[in-house]
């Protein structure tokens, strides 16, 4: 690099410098943010060595106060790890002050203004790529999936960080095991931590939006996170058992996308998916199989509000519904286009498809039920994409079902998440378009929205989830868990043609025919 180009760059960090640093907070204000992230936000991830980043805090605090810009220059990278951080972190403060969930008056985040000090800096952190360059960049990832900032057309920028951040991870051999081999116990961890985080979450998002891997799981040699206390964060919690789950469900995720890939054309050039019902069973057991080996801290009859990783455990088992719902999908849509031909026939193709659909309606009648208890523990958070996401596909597949049975269990579970989404919406941008899109229902979500007193009455989600496993149709609905009569007095007729005009504007291609083998 030249001399005139060294100097053009160092100018150019300068300004950035300058301004970020001029919108940094008051010291304790920027302690309290990184404790938020570090304990709140990371649920089952990993970003930096929580005790090193603490002390470099500390160091940031001091140099700024001896207005040491130099410093800053230097250390720029970590600067804009830390802006990311306040960024993301701004919206769970009310977590952290125990208050009631805010209705923000503007459809912007409060940390906008961290996270625009610090996206000028992405593309030093792409020129760099370091370690650093793939802690920011996959927090930026985070922040971008939930608040898509329309204005920018960046509707997949959340996605495009955290694919630069895998590409820089694979650069740096994050993947492998032996380059590491050398370093501490300690560094290896971090590293190791890190790039599953980061692996983990490319995926996630990549299947949904339909993008190809970029490194085969055949490649990659590095060991999954184990047990390191020196990398527990401020209160000693470690979630490293956690993250080996979450790494679990992601090859689950991985191995569904593969199953329904469309292979082949019909006659009529339309894409079928093929499927032998040997690979779906197989798909539903590894998905238990998982569940089962969950931390003991976990399981759904352990959960405990007042646990430090409470958050992360309902993500975990949310991820495991969303398997579920993920693998019943194709069946559930399957049964509504063909309803009538399969219920006049009793074979092996309508009693498959049955249990298929009910796998994929329970788990999404489990996911509601679990963000509600975060909801009920001042839990929720309205600028998660994981709470969004999770709202966002229960609530589509309870509306599918609703062309084929609408009951008063399915109508509680419609409103209660549209109580959810509409929570979510008063401050997170993404929820708030959501909401927008089922504009066909506006006049309903207010009634629907609101849970009347008989909601207080009603079993944990424990016995919701218990009695999923053999849920009622709609001819049955004499168990007591499930009997709930306060819909009754709901005039649901309009209810009913806005979800037949809503689920009339969904393109044809998600209800692709299936062919059982």
């Amino acid at each position: 690099m030249s001399k005139l180009t060294i100097e053009f760059v160092r100018a150019n960090l300068l300004t950035l410098v300058k301004d970020a640093v001029a919108i940094l907070p008051e010291d304790d204000k920027i302690r309290k943010l990184v404790r938020i992230y570090l304990n709140i936000c990371e649920t089952n991830y990993f970003y930096v060595h929580h005790t090193n980043f603490y002390k470099k805090v500390e160091e940031f605090i001091v140099k700024r106060r001896e207005q040491d810009l130099e410093f800053f220059i230097r250390d720029w990278p970590n600067l804009v790890i830390l802006l990311a951080m306040m960024a993301i972190s701004a919206g769970f403060e009310y977590m952290d002050d125990n208050q009631p969930i805010p209705n923000f008056v503007l459809d912007t985040s409060p940390g906008l203004i961290y996270y625009y000090a610090a996206l000028p800096f992405a593309g030093f952190l792409i020129d760099q790529k370091s370690i650093e360059s793939v802690q920011g960049l996959l927090i930026f990832g985070v922040f971008m999936t939930t608040n898509k900032l329309e204005n920018f057309q960046m509707f997949d920028g959340g996605y495009l960080f955290m694919n630069l951040a895998l590409e820089i991870a694979i650069a740096n051999k994050l993947y492998l095991k032996e380059p590491y081999r050398n370093y501490s116990i300690e560094d290896q961890e971090v590293y190791k931590r890190l790039w599953w985080s980061c692996y983990t979450m490319e995926r996630r998002f990549g299947i949904n939006l339909g993008k190809s891997e970029i490194i085969s799981p055949d490649d990659i040699t590095v060991e999954l996170p184990s047990n390191v206390p020196a990398l527990n964060n401020s209160l000693g919690c470690s979630n490293y058992l956690s993250q080996s789950s979450m790494i679990d469900l992601n090859y689950i995720f991985r191995d569904i996308a593969e199953l329904y890939q469309p292979r082949t054309k019909s006659k009529d050039n339309e894409a079928r998916i093929s499927i032998d019902p040997k690979m779906v069973r197989k798909l539903v057991e590894d998905a238990e199989e998982c569940k089962i080996n969950f931390p003991v801290y976990a399981q759904v009859d352990r959960l405990n509000p007042t646990s430090q990783l409470y958050r992360g455990s309902i993500h975990l088992n949310l991820a495991y519904y969303l398997a579920k719902i993920y693998i019943g999908k194709p069946f559930l849509l399957y049964k509504v286009d063909n309803f009538r031909r399969l219920a006049e026939q009793s074979d092996y193709e309508s009693a498959f498809v049955d249990h298929l659909s009910s796998i994929c309606i329970d788990a999404a009648f489990c996911t509601i039920e679990l963000l509600s208890e975060l909801d009920k523990h001042n839990k929720l958070g309205l600028f998660s994409c994981t709470d969004i996401n999770f709202c966002n596909i229960s609530l589509f597949t309870i509306l599918v079902f609703l062309k084929i049975d609408r009951s008063e269990t399915t109508l509680l579970f419609l409103r209660k998440g549209l109580k959810i989404l509409k929570t979510m919406s008063n401050g997170c941008s993404s929820a708030k378009s959501s909401l927008q899109k089922l504009k066909k229902l506006d006049n309903l979500v207010s009634d629907f929205a609101e849970l009347d007193e008989m909601q207080k009455d009603m079993n944990t989600l424990f016995s919701v989830e218990t009695a999923a496993k053999s849920f009622p149709t709609h001819e049955d609905n004499n168990d007591p868990i499930l009997q709930f009569d306060g819909v009754k007095d709901v005039d649901i007729s309009q209810l009913f043609e806005g979800i037949d005009d809503f689920l009339g504007q969904v393109d044809d291609d998600i209800y692709q025919q299936l062919q059982l083998q």
